[in-house]
């Protein structure tokens, strides 16, 4: 899949990985798709710092979670400090889905630990188990999109 760093009015599509671009929050805005479904749109904002830091992945995870969801997904690898937490709170709060990597496979674990903190965690896999539990949810959201 390609992957790339975000562009302010980038549009989400299916089998397409994007990068925050540093210095900017990433926010994603809805908007309608040409199939007549809401799809994302990313738009970069320097608002303050959150947790002390921009881009914070809270910032993306609840304006997914406004623009999704019951279909957003949230996926927390690894990181520092005390982002990721709300974020994934309000996707979990709007029906999508958390999931984090196990502490054993992550470099950091902060950013995780935030998410356990806020109950905002569905599962804690090995990070080998990732991807298919990715790959099951996305399937499950796709079946049950409206």
């Amino acid at each position: 899949m390609p992957v790339k760093e975000t562009q302010n009015g980038d549009m989400l599509e299916t089998g397409k990985i994007l990068l925050s671009k540093a210095g900017v929050h990433t926010v994603i805005s809805g908007v309608m798709g040409e199939n007549g479904k809401t799809t994302g749109r990313i738009v970069h904002t320097t608002s303050p710092p959150v947790h002390g830091v921009r881009p914070a992945v809270d910032k993306t995870f609840e304006s997914a979670a406004q623009v999704y969801g019951k279909n957003a997904l949230s996926v927390i690898l690894s990181g520092m400090g005390n982002d990721a937490g709300e974020g994934a709170h309000a996707i979990k709060e709007a029906g999508g889905v958390s999931l984090i990597c196990d502490e054993k496979d992550c470099l950091v674990y902060g950013m995780a630990r935030s998410a356990i903190r806020n109950n905002a965690v569905d599962q804690i896999l090995p990070l080998r188990k990732l991807s298919k539990e990715i790959e099951r949810v996305v399937h499950m959201m796709e079946e049950t999109c409206v």
